[in-house]
């Protein structure tokens, strides 16, 4: 009585290109991810902190540290600033004026939704 041994099953070159390949775009995503979560991107501040503080102009001066990560969009390279919640506080801390804007903007919906919240009940 014998014993067949299985046959070994060894992936093509193809297979474990994909398998590679795979792997890479999770990390990629999952860094990607990562990075969405913990920074804020100029769209963010223009939306959420105060549209009447030129954000732009003070990366471009250098008042405001936001780091450049490179993107792909529509075929070409475009840089995205981002910055976190932290460094933003400091700068605030640091700029009064701009600090005052994002208060008067943010306490200013702050009231518009709760009037909005009120009429709707």
């Amino acid at each position: 009585m014998s014993v067949a041994s299985p046959v070994p099953i060894r992936p093509s070159l193809a297979e474990i290109a994909e398998r590679r390949q795979a792997e890479i775009q999770l990390r990629r995503a999952v860094k990607r991810r990562a990075l969405r979560q913990g920074r804020l991107s100029l769209t963010d501040l223009f939306r959420d902190w105060a549209p009447d503080v030129s954000w732009h102009r003070l990366v471009q001066q250098g008042q405001l540290p936001m780091i450049a990560i490179p993107r792909a969009k529509h075929g070409r390279l475009v840089l995205r600033h981002l910055i976190d919640r932290h460094s933003l506080l400091r700068f605030l801390e640091d700029h009064p004026l701009v600090m005052q804007r994002v208060r008067a903007h943010r306490t200013r919906r702050r009231t518009c939704q709760a009037d909005l919240f009120r009429h709707a009940a």
